[in-house]
């Protein structure tokens, strides 16, 4: 269990919140925040195995672990919910899209300079077709003097 937020973050960066237990498939890994001693904590969990009483049951390397999704008053007003996640391989952790940021930034930055050169070749290719079309236009009235 733990209280660290750095390692919280790191441990939930590939996992994704169910809200709904009966959204979890059976052998998934699945990390929890609960209450204990009126306090939250984070723990690393083991692997669904079922449901039984307002509970999930994980299985870690030592035992069995039943925790409560709700935790009552005595008068059955809900003082506090579990939170569940679950390890999702489709998520990109933390340094992995930090990675995939900078690639992204580094490209976005080569396709606005290159924008800007296509708009400068662009002007220049448009001040040459102008000069064309004015010598085109010198050169036919030559032609039409010495037809002339």
């Amino acid at each position: 269990m733990s209280q660290d937020l750095s390692f919280i973050k790191e441990e939930l960066s590939t996992c994704e919140e169910f809200t709904n237990p009966f959204d979890i498939d059976i052998q998934s890994h699945v990390k929890y925040i609960t209450l204990k001693d009126r306090q939250e904590y984070f723990y690393t969990g083991g692997k669904y195995i079922g449901m039984i009483d307002n509970k999930i049951i994980l299985k870690t390397q030592k035992r069995n672990v039943y925790i409560p999704l709700t935790i009552k008053n005595p008068n059955g007003t809900i003082l506090y919910k579990t939170r569940l996640f679950v390890m999702d391989d489709n998520i990109v952790p933390s340094r992995t899209h930090d990675e995939y940021q900078s690639i992204i930034n580094a490209q976005q930055s080569i396709i606005e300079t290159m924008t800007q050169t296509i708009a400068s070749l662009s002007d220049k290719n448009n001040e040459y077709k102008e000069t064309q079309t004015k010598y085109e236009g010198v050169i036919q009235q030559f032609i039409n003097e010495r037809k002339s």
